[in-house]
């Protein structure tokens, strides 16, 4: 059982945030525990190298993931700043090598669409499979919205265009995506991933993704992004892949379609990443009146290395 110290001043920290952020923080807030309870004091008065242990303990897969959560322990100890010992945050001056420091390199984090497939295949609900590869074929949305928006009639079955309602636009997916969506839309029962095998009935809703049965949100026709994050939390643990994230599965289908473009278009450049910038949804950033997509940023995953590693291929990014 996940345990919090000082569980009544975390619970008041985590109000703050919304339930996405709650479980990333909360999180961290675990993983703590064991380091504040062997020395008898909260987080908040942590020094430098005791929240090197909390990092390491997180073992984050590269420094960006190393620097987002340290930015939530940094914003928790300037929040509980009257319950410090020391007024100074230590990790107000923590630069990039100190992230490094933290980053665990082993773990696999990338797949490849046919690996990630054959991880699917071993998961015994339609929901989830479904779930998972609409991720990767660049269907999420703030909060998930585009995966709880998601209605059987959004979905041109013989095309393999699916209506995004929040972008007002059509996406073309894979034929996998389509054979999984059709097992979503078919299931009556969820199984648990949990050792009990349990099966439970769901909502007969034309939703894609189905409320159980007998929860709080049984008479809701729509999931929430707290059933989406939940189920996928599930599935990392079921699969055993440690870092089967929103993002470690977003970014493999960015890469996944930055290798379709390099096939058609023989080039992977600015135009391409804008290309893949919008398929996925990114954020744009503005400047002297144009707007783009951060090619630096997506950089970090869609290279030369990772392309080549996942999919055989040598390919140049200009």
């Amino acid at each position: 059982m996940n345990k919090l110290y000082n569980e009544h001043i975390k619970k008041e920290f985590l109000k703050l945030y919304e339930e996405t952020s709650q479980h990333a923080i909360e999180r961290v807030f675990n993983k703590s525990y064991s380091a504040e309870k062997l020395l008898r004091k909260d987080l908040y008065d942590f020094n430098e190298n005791e929240i090197g242990i909390v990092l390491s303990e997180l073992e984050p897969h590269s420094v960006d993931v190393a620097k987002s959560l340290g930015f939530y322990i940094k914003s928790y100890i300037s929040w509980a700043m009257p319950y410090r010992k020391s007024n100074l945050n230590p990790l107000d001056i923590a630069t990039d090598s100190y992230f490094e420091r933290f980053v665990d390199k082993s773990k696999k984090i990338h797949w490849a669409e046919d690996e990630l497939i054959e991880q699917l295949e071993k998961l015994p609900n339609g929901q989830d499979k479904a779930l998972v590869m609409l991720i990767f074929n660049g269907i999420l949305g703030e909060e998930a919205i585009e995966l709880i928006d998601l209605n059987y009639f959004d979905i041109d079955w013989s095309s393999n265009e699916i209506y995004i309602a929040s972008r007002k636009e059509k996406l073309k997916v894979s034929d996998a995506c389509i054979k999984y969506l059709k097992e979503a839309h078919r299931q009556q029962n969820y199984y648990s991933l949990s050792d009990d095998n349990k099966e439970f009935p769901l909502v007969e809703t034309d939703y894609i993704f189905k409320n159980i049965y007998g929860k709080k949100s049984q008479d809701s026709k729509q999931v929430t992004s707290g059933v989406i994050y939940g189920r996928l939390s599930r599935i990392k643990d079921y699969l055993s892949l440690d870092y089967l994230t929103t993002n470690s599965i977003k970014q493999s289908g960015m890469i996944k379609y930055a290798v379709d473009l390099w096939s058609n278009r023989g080039k992977l450049g600015k135009e391409e990443f804008n290309l893949i910038g919008d398929r996925f949804n990114l954020n744009k950033i503005h400047a002297n009146g144009y707007e783009y997509h951060n090619k630096t940023l997506m950089k970090k995953y869609i290279n030369e290395e990772n392309i080549k590693k996942l999919y055989g291929i040598d390919v140049q990014i200009s």
